[in-house]
């Protein structure tokens, strides 16, 4: 039976040559478990407990160095799971990987790190894909827009567009000077 080199090293130094000792290594090693014990692993990386001997603080740091790397686990599966989008979209890979940078998820993971990263990459992704379907929507449906052709004045017209132009400004004068009016003969003031 073939085993990673992590995986055989942290077998002989166990001890656990039997093949039911190198059986269990590997299911503790890589079986994802259940909520209870993805907590347990969660509390167990963030608090261990304090030992007392030399043997006890050996096997804990084991169980500490296991259970820190199934958190990585974690994040590996993630990684490869969005590697080809991010790959195709260098801006929200550059989005995700500030968030990566923060949460510290790369060098230090933990359950709630990876879950907040796992959160922020499916928020920054569903944007993405609203913004790709608009796009292709308004570019299905074609450009509906038309832009009015601009024609030169020809015989006199802008004589005539001068002429509109002094009408409008009279008719917005005579309205001002009616609201002023107005506002003073409601506030008593001239």
């Amino acid at each position: 039976m073939s085993l990673p080199l992590s995986v055989k090293e942290e077998v002989v130094s166990t001890r656990s040559v039997s093949a039911l000792g190198i059986l269990t290594k590997v299911l503790v090693i890589y079986q994802p478990g259940g909520l209870a014990e993805k907590s347990l692993i969660i509390s167990s990386l963030e608090a261990p407990r304090e030992e007392q001997s030399i043997h006890a603080a050996v096997q804990s740091l084991r169980k500490w160095i296991r259970w820190r790397r199934r958190a990585t686990v974690l994040m590996r599966g993630l990684t490869k799971l969005t590697k080809k989008v991010m790959a195709s979209n260098p801006e929200l890979a550059f989005r995700v990987s500030l968030a990566r940078n923060t949460l510290q998820v790369d060098s230090v993971p933990t359950h709630q790190s990876v879950a907040k990263i796992a959160d922020h990459i499916l928020a920054e992704m569903e944007q993405v894909a609203h913004q790709d379907r608009k796009s292709k929507e308004t570019n299905s449906a074609g450009d509906t827009t038309k832009i009015k052709e601009m024609k030169p004045f020809e015989n006199g017209g802008m004589e005539r567009e001068k002429e509109k132009m002094a009408k409008v400004k009279t008719v917005l004068a005579k309205e001002v000077n009616e609201r002023n009016y107005k506002v003073e003969l409601e506030t008593g003031e001239k």
